[in-house]
């Protein structure tokens, strides 16, 4: 059921991608090419896990780099088609250039699937969802992308309840089988069937609440919300272009001349058989770019808030850091995490990074007593983890010490390390170089342990 598992990861992994593509493009992506572009992310991670740093990340590159390139190719029919669109200025240049980034995040996509467990299955539903939301309005109401009422629009959207519920319930059969009793086939036929049968009256119901009446209703609706989000946004352009509208505009006209030789067409030659001359083709008009302009207004107002939002909670935070004393391996960042996160890892795209404990216990290099302690108390759980034994994010230090000490041969050192660990997070001033070495002690022994042996 591992492998049931992972497909449907890279199913939903997919359609998060998929589906904002089409609400917000024409382009022309199918769903099974841009599925096989993840699941080559994910093969090529397994791949080359066990060679060496220098030759994976060089492998991943190169497999990337193919990988991404199947997408605008599709969409181009053939190899000297899609490199005629890669050369800027070339029609198609923009789509292709687009399709060839859906592809690269795609392929990550993939090599991020096996570190990724229950959780962050419900994280990436989640986000995928709110992703879902705001690409469907945006693309009702700028009409740059397929009709909501579209075959293949709705093909996506109920692919993408259907992938992630059967996420969530996979997730949660796998946390509450209890090692006696394997996840069958009829367990998961049942979830397929409960799947199937919450999509089906959520399609039935909006079929007889309405049709094209309710997508006017609710684009009518839209249009309502985003007015005042709009007025806002129209005047904080207007301060700004009545402060710096000047240095604004010669800004522009100097991007205007350096985009005007961008365009190169030939000309057919002229009566006297010489060859063509190539002639710098006119800037489109630029009135496309104003199509939409309430709507851009109204979303600079929202993305001021969301900064002062994430600005405010890193402020109060007491610390960024990941809480190992509630986390596991599967974690909830918060959006501010997440962005740093990735633009931190563009340094290295293709390479595996570590998540959860790993991630906390790479975070504790510090050489004090506090510090040891509690690298000490991570690495117990990573222990304990491997022997099955996860700590579930509700739990406190001493709570998992006492339903998970029966369980271990060591009980007294594993109560005794958590115990140091606890006044070590709570009361650092009161822990010394003396009970960081007894909490390193207590892990050896705790690392040297075996199972008993059953009788």
């Amino acid at each position: 059921m591992r492998l049931f598992f992972v497909l449907v990861l890279l199913a939903l992994a997919t359609t998060v991608i998929s589906l904002p593509l089409l609400a917000l493009t024409t382009l022309t992506a199918p769903w099974p090419l841009l599925f096989v572009v993840v699941g080559l992310g994910w093969l090529s991670q397994h791949a080359t896990r066990r060679l060496s740093l220098g030759r994976q990340r060089g492998l991943l590159a190169v497999s990337a780099m193919a990988s991404a390139l199947l997408v605008p190719l599709f969409a181009a029919g053939n190899v000297a088609a899609l490199f005629q669109r890669l050369q800027p200025g070339q029609p198609g240049f923009a789509g292709a250039y687009t399709l060839l980034l859906v592809g690269l995040v795609l392929f990550w996509r993939g090599m991020q699937i096996d570190h990724r467990d229950g959780n962050a299955a419900g994280v990436l539903f989640g986000r995928g969802a709110a992703l879902a939301v705001a690409s469907l309005l945006l693309g009702t109401l700028m009409g740059t992308g397929r009709p909501l009422n579209a075959p293949e629009m709705l093909l996506h959207i109920v692919g993408f309840g259907a992938t992630g519920l059967l996420a969530l319930a996979l997730t949660h059969a796998q946390a509450t089988n209890d090692g006696e009793r394997s996840l069958n086939w009829r367990w998961l036929a049942t979830m397929l069937g409960s799947v199937a049968m919450v999509l089906g009256l959520a399609i039935l119901g909006v079929g007889l609440i309405g049709g094209d009446e309710l997508l006017g209703t609710v684009e009518f609706g839209l249009r309502i919300v985003v007015l005042p989000f709009a007025l806002i946004g129209g005047i904080l352009v207007w301060l700004v272009l009545t402060i710096f509208g000047e240095p604004l505009r010669w800004l522009l006209e100097r991007v205007l001349e350096a985009l005007d030789g961008f365009d190169l067409r030939p000309i057919p030659p002229p009566e006297g058989g010489q060859p063509g001359v190539e002639v710098l083709a006119p800037v489109p008009s630029i009135g496309a770019l104003v199509e939409g302009a309430s709507l851009l207004l109204a979303v600079i107002p929202l993305i001021l808030l969301l900064i002062a939002i994430m600005l405010w909670r890193r402020r109060t935070s007491t610390s960024t850091q990941m809480n190992e004393e509630r986390e596991s391996l599967g974690v909830l960042q918060s959006l501010g995490e997440d962005v740093r996160s990735l633009l931190s890892r563009l340094r290295h795209p293709f390479s595996a990074h570590r998540t959860g404990l790993r991630a906390a216990l790479a975070d504790l290099k510090g050489n004090d007593a506090t510090t040891r302690t509690r690298r000490a108390y991570v690495r117990m759980l990573l222990r304990l983890e491997a022997k099955g034994l996860v700590r579930h994010d509700a739990q406190t230090p001493t709570e998992f010490a006492h339903t998970t000490a029966p369980h271990s041969p060591s009980e007294p050192a594993l109560t005794t390390l958590t115990q140091i660990y606890e006044q070590a997070r709570y009361h650092p001033d009161g822990v010394g170089y003396d009970e960081a070495e007894r909490a390193e002690a207590i892990l050896r022994i705790i690392e040297h342990e075996r199972k008993p042996e059953p009788s």
